[in-house]
């Protein structure tokens, strides 16, 4: 594999493709990079393996890389439509997977992106990667506090009142059960969202950015 064997920072690497969201999108700039972060948090609270915890990380940073293929941001626009309704939202997500399924340190990965937008029930049935179910609760998760989060302002104004984002999550979260899973929900609920601590790397983006790099690093080793 070219990146095994070059140079590159296979880290940084996977960051900066994740972050060419913004090129589309103000909005989804760096909500790959949230996603990945509470997608590794909630997969750690479960005790997997590190080669599971590392394909859940980088299926979280390149999720939505299938956004890449519209030329337009009408187009754009109407998977984040469809999102609210879940009608055309697996378009993307197929198209991630084609994107990615034929490169070898990513095909775990491919997959994953590919079922996720899925809910739980349809996951088990399909046989699909559980991983998937996780990288859609956290996705939702985010779209759901990115509209009630400035992520243009500095970060402590939202930080300073993150309580109010924990209870406004208990709230969002406690109608999801039935489709991600009682005990997934109860994991993020309970052992993620409810540490200061999360909410600090999760609304600033520089410290996002250096967990994920450290996360990623350390699966290198």
């Amino acid at each position: 594999m070219v990146l095994e064997t070059s140079n590159i920072n296979i880290s940084k690497f996977l960051l900066a493709i994740s972050s060419m969201s913004s090129l589309m999108d103000f909005d989804i700039a760096h909500h790959n990079y949230r996603v990945a972060y509470i997608s590794y948090l909630i997969a750690r609270e479960i005790s997997f393996s590190n080669e599971f915890l590392h394909n859940v990380v980088i299926a979280g940073l390149l999720h939505d890389i299938g956004l890449l293929l519209f030329h337009h941001k009408e187009d754009l626009n109407l998977v984040k439509d469809a999102a609210k309704g879940y009608g055309r939202i697996h378009f993307h997500a197929e198209l991630g997977y084609e994107l990615l399924r034929n490169i070898p340190c990513l095909t775990k990965a491919a997959q994953i992106i590919r079922y996720h937008h899925y809910t739980f029930p349809e996951i088990i049935k399909m046989k699909a990667p559980f991983s998937s179910i996780i990288i859609h609760l956290a996705d939702r998760l985010d779209v759901f506090l990115a509209s009630k989060i400035n992520f243009r302002e500095p970060y402590y104004k939202s930080y300073r009142n993150y309580w109010k984002l924990l209870e406004l999550s208990k709230e969002f979260l406690s109608k999801l059960k039935k489709y991600f899973s009682e005990k997934l929900v109860d994991i993020l609920l309970n052992r993620v969202l409810i540490k200061e601590a999360f909410w600090y790397e999760y609304l600033n983006e520089d410290s996002l950015k250096e967990s994920l790099l450290s996360i990623l690093s350390n699966f290198e080793r």
